[in-house]
């Protein structure tokens, strides 16, 4: 599955009470779990502010030897 992030459905300003009444789209907890593994993973998702980036995620500056400034 593709997910375009410019389309209009996805817009929030887009949104009307017909696309997210939930008498019309009623949620399926049946089938919500096998819908969420069948997206794929998340790519490009923002930090939030004021929080850390895990360990594995920060990449540690590169130094000469012998001169201890970073480049």
């Amino acid at each position: 599955m593709t997910i375009d992030p410019y389309d209009p459905r996805l817009q929030s300003r887009n949104l009307t009470w017909a696309d997210v009444d939930p008498d019309r789209h009623p949620f399926d907890p049946a089938t919500a779990l096998d819908t969420v593994r069948a997206l794929a993973p998340a790519g490009g998702v923002p930090i939030p502010i004021g929080t850390t980036p895990r360990a594995a995620t920060v990449r540690p500056r590169r130094t000469r030897a012998g001169t201890g400034s970073g480049s």
